[in-house]
């Protein structure tokens, strides 16, 4: 293995650590206080200027509430993703005769979308984008290269991922009528300053359903 292999390696892995920890809300004075080390040896860690041993790797796994099996198949999707993961490590999984029912569940983190997609047949997948659409493409690119036949469902865990994905198809105003949600506090969920309840995307989501029947019943 080359050097600046390994290097870009340990920088993206760092890179992944830091993200799972800011989606879950965790600053790195926690994180630190979580694994009783200094808030700089965190920074170095995921800035990947310091090298990981597999029990720290391990510690990490558990203040982040994943599983060493998990984690491992985060790091493998995403090194894929970026290059780093040659193609012929990679193993296909076993595919059923029919077709594959999928979630991926997905939301906006660090200003970027993020979606897990988790089944049996696929195993852990994640995947990073900065747009809903590009998402889209690379894990639908990804599950035509694998030979799945599959329906996918997109699953939004908050207002700001599912509303931006929105934002070029149907306006704020419309959403505001058929929700009953004031239009000014949806801009504040679209824009990421407030965070909605699981009621209010609830009824979110059931605007839009509805919003898109009218327009299909129009067709």
């Amino acid at each position: 293995m080359g050097r600046k292999l390994r290097k870009d390696r340990r920088k993206e892995l760092g890179f992944l650590l830091q993200r799972e920890r800011k989606c879950q809300h965790i600053t790195q004075e926690e994180m630190a206080k979580i694994l009783g080390v200094t808030q700089e040896r965190v920074s170095e860690i995921e800035s990947g200027k310091r090298r990981l041993s597999v029990m720290e790797l391990m510690e990490y796994c558990e203040a982040l509430n994943l599983t060493p099996t998990a984690l491992a198949g985060k790091i493998e999707t995403y090194f894929f993703s970026m290059g780093l993961l040659p193609r012929s490590v990679l193993k296909k999984p076993i595919l059923p005769d029919r077709e594959v029912q999928l979630k991926a569940n997905l939301q906006i983190c660090d200003n970027s979308y993020r979606s897990t997609l988790s089944d049996k047949t696929v195993g852990e997948m994640v995947f990073t984008a900065k747009t809903f659409e590009e998402l889209k493409k690379t894990i639908e690119a990804e599950l035509s290269r694998l030979g799945i036949y599959y329906e996918l469902e997109y699953n939004f865990l908050d207002a700001h991922s599912l509303l931006k994905a929105c934002s070029p198809h149907v306006s704020l105003a419309a959403i505001s009528r058929v929700s009953g949600i004031n239009q000014s506090l949806l801009s504040q969920y679209a824009n990421g300053k407030k965070r909605a309840q699981p009621y209010q995307i609830k009824l979110i989501k059931n605007a839009l359903h509805k919003i898109g029947s009218e327009l299909m019943a129009m067709i």
